[in-house]
């Protein structure tokens, strides 16, 4: 809850995380408790950010629009993102079965390991926009302006976005197969960008939807993949209190 606090600066948010996750193991009144350490995080964090200069993610001021058809738009996109969200988990959960069941030296944690890293090598390194971290590549898609205002995209930014999706899409059952701490948040918050954008570009050039703020796809798509995942529905109050 302390680092989710830090991370995205919703308290709130952090607090319904924590009960959500485990209140089934701890007992409620450890919520109080929760809440209190998770404040004085997010105090340290401001201060820490007044004292020293920290680099964040830039935080995108969306404009104040009508949803009108958007809304039907939303709700494509959500159907959609439950559906890739539902094979990425089957193909993970079929990867850890393997693991378990097939007597093999390559499934042994190390070996499948490195065969991951081989992998995601692979896969990034000749394409060039994957090697960039994760949080330009949300300021990218987050952005309210066009991607082909962006020259990291090339020329064509569909087709860019597209070859990332699919590597994403490819590596990410790979990398929760490896039974090593890692992070729940940031693959499917990635995979849910990604589409939500690509999702609004194409769907804009085919004319079958009119975004008004493309990036605001992007925010909506990667709550939804991660509530996906994680089965729960802080993701909604995250997306509230941090934009």
């Amino acid at each position: 809850g302390c680092g989710m606090s830090v991370a995205l600066g919703a308290p709130i948010t952090a607090v319904v995380f924590s009960v959500e996750i485990v209140i089934g193991f701890v007992n409620t009144s450890n919520i109080f408790r929760t809440f209190w350490a998770i404040c004085w995080s997010l105090v340290a964090t401001k201060a820490m950010k007044f004292f020293i200069l920290i680099d964040p993610l830039n935080i995108t001021e969306f404009p104040y629009y009508q949803l009108d058809f958007d809304l039907i738009s939303f709700i494509v996109l959500s159907v959609l993102i439950g559906l890739i969200g539902v094979a990425f988990l089957k193909l993970a959960l079929k990867l850890i079965y393997l693991r378990r069941t097939v007597s093999n030296p390559i499934f042994e944690r190390y070996a499948w390991c490195w065969l991951t890293y081989t992998l995601l090598a692979l896969t990034h390194y000749p394409f060039e926009y994957s090697l960039q971290s994760t949080r330009l590549f949300y300021n990218d898609t987050y952005s309210i302006h066009e991607l082909s205002e962006n020259p990291k995209l090339g020329d064509n930014p569909v087709q860019t976005l597209t070859i990332y999706m699919i590597i994403k899409f490819v590596t990410m059952p790979f990398i929760f197969s490896c039974n090593i701490p890692f992070g729940i948040f940031g693959l499917p918050l990635t995979l849910g960008a990604v589409f939500g954008r690509w999702y609004a570009e194409v769907g804009q050039k085919l004319g079958i939807i009119h975004p008004a703020v493309k990036g605001a796809y992007s925010v909506v798509s990667s709550a939804a993949m991660l509530a996906c995942v994680v089965r729960g529905v802080f993701p909604a109050a995250m997306l509230i209190e941090t934009t």
